[in-house]
């Protein structure tokens, strides 16, 4: 093992590299208006497209089959263009 450079397992602190510029975090009242915004249409659209099936069913049931579509709508579809959208607006003040 002597052939082995000593130093090679410490390249990463002879080239330090930058790490990308991080926006801050936007202010919470701007996040809360907006996740309302997005959340009260969209509950009042699943609630009204789908009531006839959802009122046959448990309030517990009911509840379950409800948040879990808002929930994914809102973390994989939803939020991120709003987020992308607003990003001037959300990061003004921040």
């Amino acid at each position: 093992m002597s052939y082995l450079n000593p130093r090679r397992h410490y390249i990463h602190r002879e080239f330090p590299v930058k790490s990308p510029r991080r926006l801050p975090f936007p202010r919470r009242y701007k996040l809360f208006l907006l996740t309302w915004v997005a959340i009260y249409p969209l509950i009042t659209a699943i609630l009204w497209l789908f009531s006839p099936f959802l009122n046959t069913l448990p309030l517990p049931l009911r509840t379950l089959i409800l948040t879990v579509v808002l929930v994914y709508l809102m973390t994989y579809i939803i939020m991120p263009r709003l987020q992308q959208q607003f990003r001037r607006w959300l990061n003004a003040d921040s």
